[in-house]
C-alpha cells in the first residue's frame, strides 16, 4: 500500500474534530486571551527599558521553544541540537547584514529558508535513529557548530560580529520599544500559525507517530515526510528566533549561542509541558527570567555571604537541575497538566 502523507479523517469523529478546530474553547478563554493580549502589548509604553529588554528575550525564546515542540511534543524525536539552529539563524542574519551589506529583511526572509534546509540535511541521514542516538546525532551537530563559530573567519571567531539595526527607509529599529513591537509582531504570527496548525491533518498525523509509529504507518502516514517536516518546522522557527536575536543584541559571539542553549530549550518544553503551545510559553517565561531573578538574588545577598558571587553559574546550574527535577517527578505534565487538572482541584475543594 502506498503511504499517504494525509491520514483519512474517518478515523476521528465529528465532535472531537469540531472540538479540536476551535482556536478558543470557551467565552472565558476568549476574555482571558484579548487580556493578556493588551497587557503585553502595553509592557514597553508602561514599563522600564530592563522589563522590556526581558520581555522582547521571552518572545524570542518562545519562538525557538514552540519550534522545539514539533520535535518533542508533536512527534516524540528528541534533539540536543535546537540552539544550533538558532546560532545559524543569528550568524547567517549578521554575515548578510555586516560582510555583504544587505538589507536586513532580506536576511530575515532568506533565514527560515536557510535554516529549514539545513536541518532537513541534518535530518535525513538519521531518520532511522531514535530516542537518545537522535538526540546524540543533534548534540553533535550543535559541537560542530560552536566549533565552526569560534574558529570560521567569517563568523569574527571569538569577538563575534555587529548586526546594524533594522531600519525602513529612515525608520531605524534602535530602541527597545522598536526591538519589542517587531519581535512581539513576528511572536504573534508563529504563534498563530502554531494554534492553526494543531486544528489541521498534520498535527494528528504528528500525534499518530509520537504514540506509536508502526499503527500510524498501518493508517497509511508517511514517516519519513512527517518526521522531516517536524524537523523542518523547527529549523524555521529556530532561525527566525536567531535573526531576532542578532537584531536585538547588535553584537552576536559564540558565548550568546553555548551548549546549555538547546538544554534549556528542552527545559521550556518540560516546564511548559510538551504539546501545549500557551503551556509552553508559560515555561518559557520562568526559565527566561530564572537567570534575572537567581542575579537579583545574588546581589540582595552578597553582602550577608560575599561567596555567593563566584558560585553563581553553579548556582543556576543547580537551580535549573532541580526545576527540571520537580517537574519531572511531581508535575509531569508542566504547566499543561496543572491547568488542565486546576478545575477538578477545584471541584474537590
Amino acid at each position: 500500500m502506498k503511504a499517504r502523507l494525509i491520514p483519512p479523517e474517518s478515523v476521528i469523529g465529528d465532535a472531537t474534530l469540531a472540538r479540536e478546530k476551535r482556536i478558543i474553547k470557551s467565552k472565558g478563554g476568549g476574555v482571558l486571551l484579548i487580556t493578556c493580549g493588551f497587557l503585553i502589548f502595553l509592557i514597553p509604553i508602561l514599563g522600564t527599558r530592563y522589563l522590556t529588554y526581558i520581555s522582547v528575550l521571552i518572545i524570542i525564546n518562545a519562538i525557538a521553544a514552540q519550534g522545539l515542540n514539533f520535535l518533542i511534543g508533536y512527534t516524540g524525536q528528541p534533539s540536543l541540537g535546537h540552539g544550533a539552529f538558532v546560532a545559524i539563524g543569528a550568524y547567517f542574519t549578521a554575515i548578510m547584514c555586516n560582510t555583504y551589506q544587505y538589507s536586513f529583511w532580506l536576511a530575515f526572509l532568506l533565514t527560515p529558508m536557510i535554516t529549514g534546509l539545513v536541518g532537513v540535511l541534518v535530518v535525513l541521514p538519521a531518520l532511522r535513529l531514535k530516542g537518545l542516538y537522535l538526540a546524540m546525532v543533534t548534540f553533535a551537530f550543535h559541537m560542530v557548530v560552536a566549533w565552526g563559530l569560534m574558529s570560521l573567519d567569517i563568523t569574527g571567531g571569538y569577538e563575534g560580529m555587529d548586526v546594524p539595526a533594522p531600519r525602513i527607509g529612515r525608520f531605524i529599529l534602535n530602541t527597545e520599544l522598536k526591538v519589542y513591537y517587531l519581535c512581539l509582531v513576528c511572536g504573534l504570527l508563529f504563534f498563530m500559525f502554531s494554534l492553526n496548525l494543531s486544528r489541521t491533518k498534520f498535527y494528528r498525523a504528528f500525534i499518530a507517530i509520537k504514540e506509536r509509529e508502526i499503527s500510524s504507518q498501518s493508517l497509511g502516514i508517511s514517516l519519513w515526510g512527517y518526521k522531516t517536516l517536524a524537523f523542518f518546522l523547527a529549523s524555521v522557527y529556530a532561525g527566525v528566533s536567531g535573526s531576532l536575536f542578532a537584531a536585538t543584541m547588535g553584537h552576536i559571539t559564540p558565548n550568546h549561542f553555548p551548549i546549555m542553549s538547546s538544554i534549556e530549550y528542552i527545559m521550556m518544553n518540560i516546564v511548559g509541558g510538551a504539546g501545549s503551545i500557551i503551556g509552553i510559553l508559560l515555561g518559557t517565561v520562568l526559565i527566561t527570567i530564572l537567570p534575572y531573578f537567581l542575579n537579583f538574588m545574588v546581589q540582595t545577598l552578597s553582602p550577608i555571604f560575599p561567596a555567593i558571587v563566584v558560585h553563581f553559574a553553579d548556582l543556576k546550574t543547580v537551580v535549573n537541575g532541580l526545576i527540571v527535577v520537580v517537574f519531572l517527578m511531581y508535575v509531569p505534565g508542566g504547566f499543561r497538566g496543572l491547568i488542565r487538572n486546576f478545575p477538578a482541584w477545584l471541584k474537590k475543594e
